[in-house]
């Protein structure tokens, strides 16, 4: 492996540590602010909305990972 291919994977690395750090803080955020699943269902769908208009990639798969983890608590399959 060269250098190049060593700081290759640990940007990948730092990357998805980041996105993973995003996805939970989501989480935690429409936890604590959301009074239902609808309540957070919507908020959740006007997110991916703006971020579509924004072209914003990394964003629009965050949320798509929260909405299926909220999707998972609701019909009671999350392993927490």
């Amino acid at each position: 492996m060269n250098l190049i291919d060593a700081k290759y994977k640990e940007f990948l690395e730092r990357s998805q540590s980041e996105i993973d750090s995003l996805k939970e803080e989501l989480i935690n955020l429409v936890k604590s602010e959301g009074r239902s699943y609808g309540n957070i269902e919507r908020f959740l769908e006007l997110s991916k909305k703006k971020a579509i208009w924004e072209n914003n990639l990394v964003l629009i798969e965050v949320i798509n990972e929260v909405i299926d983890y909220f999707g998972e608590e609701k019909n009671g399959l999350s392993v927490k």
